[in-house]
């Protein structure tokens, strides 16, 4: 039987490839990564292959690359959050890719 960790050290490292394959691939203006967990930021910034930096302003973490606003927000069944998170984080997106 396998456990959590070999499969999270043999299938993580080849997930984060993919997406990082068709990231490159089809170039979208945003990707967002959901939970900002010190685990899952990892891989988000694997993923990105950037360095974020944290925007108090709206609460989460972004980076640029390559044309791509990557953005590490808080997951949409984080206690607490209501729409006015989300519509924060869809604002700055548009402002971001306005100004590119």
């Amino acid at each position: 039987m396998i456990n959590r960790k070999k499969y999270s050290d043999y299938y993580l490292p080849l997930r984060a490839k993919h997406i990082q394959a068709r990231i490159s691939q089809y170039k979208p203006s945003a990707v967002v990564f959901y939970s900002i967990n010190p685990l899952y930021r990892k891989w988000w910034g694997y993923i990105a292959d950037a360095s974020f930096s944290f925007d108090r302003e709206i609460e989460a973490y972004l980076a640029k690359r390559d044309g791509t606003l990557f953005l590490i927000v808080n997951h949409p069944a984080s206690r607490g959050l209501g729409n006015d998170y989300f519509h924060a984080i869809g604002q700055r997106i548009s402002s971001e890719l306005a100004g590119q």
